[in-house]
């Protein structure tokens, strides 16, 4: 539906999601080589939130979930070929915690992270449908760095990475719900504070990908 596109992810079905900045989301299927376009119809309240989309994470039981600027985060029901929508509820403490999602992730025991650019991170219980969100603290130095989240990613161990706007990279401890913080004004040598992606290759090295400063390697000892 347009040349201007974010982000993509595969289901397990073979089909390639594809979100674009302004027309919506597209699925791609590679037997018909034909996209089926998904765009917000303001008369349809099954329909995407919004045609702005950010992020994207086929999750392992098939669910496609779609971040978007705006327009909070959408599952898509491939059933009844209808859109449920998560938004922020300033007045309930367990609903989303901001409506612009830039990062989706699912880790290896199927809960989905999802990172805000005004609510920092948020952990969705899918049984019950609700948010736990995790955000800056000036007055704690044990929490996440930053409320704008723009990548999430579990390494071989287990360890949880998130990666902020001005905020740099922070390390999550889910047992005791602490980040440590590296930032580009500790001792961590760190080149950036604007992390725009975080990928662990074949031999367990982490990267850090920034907006400024070019591509980082993390040194775990």
């Amino acid at each position: 539906s347009e040349n201007k596109i974010r982000t993509i992810c595969k289901d397990n079905k073979g089909n390639l999601w594809i979100g674009t900045w302004y027309s919506g989301l597209n699925r791609y299927d590679p037997i018909t080589e034909k996209f089926i376009r998904y765009q917000h119809d303001a008369n349809n309240s099954l329909s995407i939130s919004s045609n702005n989309i950010i992020s994207l994470c086929c999750d392992k039981s098939g669910n496609i979930w779609i971040g978007t600027v705006g327009g909070g985060l959408n599952r898509f029901d491939s059933e009844n070929r209808k859109f449920i929508h998560y938004r922020n509820n300033p007045n309930d403490p367990s609903s989303l915690s901001g409506n612009s999602i830039y990062s989706i992730y699912e880790d290896r025991n199927g809960t989905l992270w999802i990172g805000t650019s005004t609510g920092g991170l948020n952990k969705f219980n899918k049984d019950s449908e609700t948010f736990t969100s995790f955000k800056y603290n000036p007055a704690d130095s044990k929490s996440i760095s930053s409320n704008y989240v723009t990548s999430i990613f579990e390494d071989r161990t287990g360890s949880l990475w998130i990666g902020t706007d001005i905020g740099g990279l922070n390390k999550f401890d889910r047992v005791s719900g602490k980040f440590n913080r590296y930032s580009k004004n500790s001792n961590t040598l760190m080149l950036s504070n604007y992390i725009q992606s975080i990928f662990e290759d074949s031999e367990g090295t982490l990267w850090i990908g920034t907006y400024d400063a070019g591509l980082s390697v993390f040194n775990r000892q």
